[in-house]
């Protein structure tokens, strides 16, 4: 299954035809069709405008703005979609995933998981960085992602 993903644009998961059976089965309720692909269903409940001084799941806009998707929506509040469960959470400081490996391989990044944008790895080769792109394949089968996946110094990913 190809997946791509940044932040400022929403996870896009596209599996192959053989995979279509289990994809479905292993995201049940998570994911909804797209124009390119499958989705989370989660990015459905997201506002396309955020209005100054209004809150959306406790956080508050500081400016009115429109924005061309809902990771943009999201990323302006401080907020993300945690992939292994399909719903929107707070990443202002990075999500923490100690029990998720990472690794070089020759194929780029192999992870154990779909890795996740705003995700702090706690490893040698990243360290105090967070996940900004992701792009690459997931075996559905072998639970496994070869691609490459984008670092930032969490330092500096508000600075925007």
């Amino acid at each position: 299954m190809k997946v791509d993903a940044t932040i400022r644009d929403d996870y896009q998961l596209l599996p192959h035809s053989l995979e279509l059976d289990l994809f479905l089965n292993l995201f049940v309720g998570k994911v909804r069709s797209s124009a390119f692909g499958w989705t989370f269903t989660a990015y459905d409940a997201v506002p396309g405008v955020l209005i100054k001084d209004a809150a959306y799941l406790g956080k508050v806009a500081l400016a009115t703005r429109a924005f061309d998707s809902a990771t943009q929506t999201l990323h302006a509040l401080k907020l993300g979609v945690e992939v292994s469960k399909g719903v929107v959470m707070d990443v202002a400081s990075g999500l923490y995933l100690p029990s998720r490996a990472i690794g070089q391989s020759r194929l780029g990044i192999q992870a154990d998981h779909i890795p996740q944008v705003y995700g702090l790895y706690p490893t040698p080769q990243f360290p105090d960085r967070v996940c900004v792109a992701v792009h690459g394949e997931y075996d559905l089968t072998r639970r496994v992602f070869y691609g490459q996946m984008d670092f930032m110094r969490l330092a500096q990913l508000w600075k925007e």
